[in-house]
C-alpha cells in the first residue's frame, strides 16, 4: 500500500522542485498511447520503489538547476489516471506494487500529476519485460536510484 500525504505535502513538491533520491522529474509523458513513454516511466517508477519510495512528477523538466513547466501540456490531464498508472506497473514490474496518482497545484494554480510510489518492499522489484525493441527497460533488471 502507497503512503498517504496531505494534499499541501504534495504541494510543496511543486515549489522549487529539485530531482533528488527519491523525486523524479519527467517531462509530460504521454502515457495513454506512446509505449517508449510508458517504459521511461515504468523505469523511473522502479528504481524508485527499489529505493524506499518516493514520488515521480510530470510535466516539468530540468533548466538552469531547477524544474520549470515542460512544453507540450496536454489539453486534458484525463490520461495520467490511477488505472492508467498501475496497468504500467502491472505490465513491467515483478511483483507489482500500487501507486496512487494525484493532480496537485502548483503555486500558480497550473495541475501537475504527482505519482506516490511505496517503497519497503521485502525484495527487489525487477522488470517482468523489456520496453519498445528491447529498449529503455531491460526484462529482469532491478533498477536502482544514484
Amino acid at each position: 500500500m502507497a503512503p498517504q500525504f496531505s494534499r499541501a505535502r504534495l504541494a510543496d513538491l511543486l515549489i522549487e522542485p529539485r530531482e533528488d533520491l527519491a523525486l523524479e522529474i519527467k517531462n509530460w509523458l504521454d502515457l495513454a498511447q506512446d509505449n517508449d513513454a510508458r517504459a521511461i516511466f515504468a523505469k523511473a517508477a522502479l528504481a524508485i520503489a527499489n529505493h524506499g519510495g518516493g514520488f515521480i512528477l510530470l510535466g516539468l523538466e530540468e533548466a538552469g538547476g531547477s524544474a520549470v513547466e515542460a512544453p507540450g501540456r496536454p489539453a486534458t490531464l484525463d490520461g495520467y489516471n490511477q488505472d492508467g498508472i498501475n496497468g504500467i506497473i502491472q505490465n513491467y514490474a515483478d511483483p507489482p506494487f500500487h501507486c496512487v496518482v494525484h493532480l496537485v497545484p502548483d503555486p500558480a494554480g497550473a495541475l501537475f500529476p504527482i505519482i506516490v510510489v511505496p517503497g519497503g518492499h521485502r525484495s527487489p522489484i525487477r522488470s517482468r519485460r523489456s520496453g519498445p525493441n528491447g529498449q529503455i527497460v531491460v526484462q529482469n533488471s532491478i533498477y536502482i536510484r544514484s
